[in-house]
């Protein structure tokens, strides 16, 4: 929309621009799909296509939280053994950073 656009919808009790930008991040960051934020604006999936980019930079950034093994589940509660993978990458990692002290 324009800038004359802007002013004459907001006249009109139509909401601006930027009024429907962060109404559509709002209702993306609740997990509203497109199609029925367009249904409920009374406008076109198209057209609502032209405030997407602009709304995803408005919502909040989503973390996606990978599950971490449990190495002592996964290993027990004993030490590992003489020459396991774990420890000997510990090994090495630590004689490479001393070595490179040097």
């Amino acid at each position: 929309m324009t800038a004359y656009e802007n002013r004459v919808f907001r006249h009109s009790g139509q909401p601006s621009r930027n009024e429907r930008i962060r109404a559509l991040a709002q209702a993306m960051d609740a997990g509203r799909s497109l199609d029925d934020v367009a249904r409920e604006w009374g406008i076109k999936r198209s057209t609502l296509n032209n405030y997407t980019s602009a709304a995803r930079l408005l919502m909040k950034p989503t973390v996606t939280v990978h599950p971490e093994e449990n190495l002592r589940e996964k290993y027990g509660s004993q030490p590992l053994e003489s020459g396991h993978e774990i420890s000997m990458r510990g090994l090495w990692s630590g004689l490479e950073r001393w070595c490179g002290l040097s």
